[in-house]
């Protein structure tokens, strides 16, 4: 007797002579299908310890494998696991009425009368119509994800009718089971604060108006048919983004050649912020909702590294490579710095009253030499006009 632990570890050790490569079987809701057994076998015999054996294995892609049938000692047993699957004569499988839940792995594990390992052969199985779709958007749109098949949710007669499901998955593994169901041709809208902004259309999409942040997160529907049979299940996610503020650096220089470094974003935003200080030793951090402030007590350079992220996809960089002065030269180089400020001043204000007074003094030249010349001239004519004597003397 071998468990099935032991029939697992045999297959990875033992491949076995199957086809080597893992086959592709695309299918759609609905539809049957077979997997094959690809070798004649042994299964019908009067002396039991002559058949061969089979064991068929699952698993979903994010799961543990499982066995939903095996046929041994010319007998086949079944775990209900995959109620619609069922085991052929020759010992393929058939699955009959595909679901959704029939899309994953499949395989065959195939042994002789002796229990000596002689075939694996894995399979994997694509149900069309189950949608993983990534959606990117803004605060502030409006967002419709849509239900892509048709389904009879009016009806005269309430036990007709399809029913929908909407399940939501928040970033932090938040879940809420249900936001809408329809069943029975009536709606049910489960109430929850996060999402007072979303509504059902007519046909059974789910639609976002004026998307908020809170919006984030996956957003999965079931279907079933009138007797509740899955027929499809789709997958949304949806990325709520915000974009990016451009990071602002800043550095100041403080004593001992330490320096306190800042990066910040503007107010009213909620980015991710990452500041990354190479080179310094004895950082200390302090946060608040919009900037980092580092203080590093350690000669330079640093290279300073300020990360703003939105999102997946969006973000922005600012770096900068610094080195801070010692003290003495620091202030020494201050102090130089406001001399020759205050000279340079100086001499420009020195410079522009000589330029006045020259100017005012030369204005006064040219005015003098005006009048002089003025006078000199009343003078000529005054001696140039003739002499006139009165006769009546």
């Amino acid at each position: 007797m071998f468990s099935l632990r032991v029939l697992l570890l045999w297959a990875l050790l033992y491949p076995g002579r199957g086809n080597g490569d893992e086959e592709k079987i695309f299918t759609r809701p609905g539809s049957d299908f077979l997997i094959p057994i690809r070798r004649h076998l042994t299964l019908n015999h009067t002396d039991t310890e002559r058949c061969d054996w089979i064991t068929w294995l699952y698993k979903k892609s994010s799961g543990l494998w499982i066995k939903i049938a095996e046929h041994r000692n010319c007998h086949l047993s079944y775990l209900r696991d995959l109620p619609n699957t069922r085991i052929s004569e020759n010992g393929s499988l058939i699955i009959s009425n595909v679901t959704p839940e029939n899309d994953g792995r499949y395989s065959v594990i195939i042994y002789n009368s002796t229990g000596h390992h002689i075939q694996t052969d894995d399979y994997t199985v694509h149900v069309e119509g189950n949608v993983r779709e990534e959606i990117f958007t803004r605060p502030g749109s409006d967002l419709l994800l849509p239900i892509r098949r048709h389904l009879t949710l009016n009806n005269t007669d309430t036990r007709r009718c399809d029913r929908i499901e909407w399940n939501y998955i928040g970033p932090t593994r938040y879940i809420v089971p249900i936001i809408f169901l329809h069943w029975q041709c009536r709606l049910k809208k489960y109430e929850n604060k996060l999402f007072s902004n979303i509504r059902l259309s007519e046909n059974g999409s789910l639609i976002i108006s004026n998307v908020t942040l809170e919006n984030d997160g996956i957003y999965i529907v079931y279907l079933y048919n009138s007797t509740g049979g899955l027929i499809q299940t789709d997958y949304y996610t949806v990325h709520v983004e915000v974009p990016v503020s451009v990071p602002l650096l800043h550095v100041s220089c403080l004593q001992n050649d330490s320096a306190e470094i800042s990066c910040r974003v503007e107010a009213g935003t909620k980015p991710n912020i990452h500041l990354s200080v190479i080179g310094g030793s004895q950082e200390r951090y302090s946060t608040s909702a919009n900037h980092i402030t580092a203080i590093v007590e350690s000669p330079g350079p640093w290279n300073i590294t300020c990360t703003v992220k939105n999102g997946v996809s969006q973000s922005e960089e600012s770096r900068a490579g610094v080195t801070c002065p010692e003290e003495s030269q620091s202030e020494m180089s201050s102090g130089w710095g406001h001399f020759l400020s205050s000279g340079v001043v100086f001499v420009l204000y020195t410079g522009l009253l000589i330029f006045m007074v020259n100017d005012l003094r030369k204005m006064k030249n040219e005015k003098n030499r005006s009048e002089r010349s003025t006078r000199r001239r009343d003078q000529m004519e005054m001696e140039m006009e003739p002499t006139y004597y009165d006769d009546c003397y």
